[in-house]
């Protein structure tokens, strides 16, 4: 399932939206905006093999959140934490993201910086939940297109042999990761 449209599906945007004075539309617009660069810094940081176990690691910590509770009650959410996983997640990119997303969507840069504090717990319990069900392996690609609603440009980032299949590039990494 794509992780917009579970929130869509939820009371989480309105509720959002009523914790920080904002229409459903504007958060909807900022989380549009949003998840798409959320998922290449992921992306981006799995590229690497200490980005990737770093990755795996917090994914395992997030695949027993309750995430049907966060989106039906967005002040379940531990903001802390999602603004910990943020700046994880986007790095020394957190300002030039924020300030582009405030420009596309007239939303501010700390509006938007409290709507992701909201949304990263969510998408990591989401993400590590898709990981964990899929029976202990890892495949980003399909973790990934959850968030980016389609895996074609993720697939292209990933694919360092270009044979249209990341398997084997993550297996290479993991292999390297664990010492095989």
């Amino acid at each position: 399932m794509d992780i917009l449209k579970m929130l869509k599906d939820s009371p989480a945007i309105e509720q959002i939206g009523e914790k920080l004075g904002l229409d459903t539309s504007s958060v909807d617009n900022v989380l549009k905006n949003s998840i798409p660069e959320i998922g290449k810094a992921i992306t981006k940081n799995t590229s690497s093999e200490d980005g990737l176990s770093s990755f795996i690691g917090a994914l395992k910590d997030h695949d027993s959140d309750d995430v049907d509770s966060m989106i039906k009650n967005i002040g379940n959410v531990d903001t802390e934490d999602g603004s910990k996983i943020i700046s994880h997640i986007l790095g020394g990119e957190q300002e030039s993201i924020l300030s582009g997303i405030s420009n596309k969507t007239g939303v501010s840069s700390g509006g938007i910086s409290s709507i992701w504090s909201m949304i990263a717990p969510i998408l990591m319990g989401f993400l590590g939940k898709q990981s964990k069900s899929s029976g202990g392996g890892f495949d980003i690609s399909s973790i990934l297109s959850g968030v980016l609603g389609s895996p074609k440009g993720l697939v292209g980032m990933l694919d360092k042999d270009n044979d249209g299949s990341v398997l084997d590039d993550l297996g290479d990494m993991a292999g390297k990761l664990f010492g095989k």
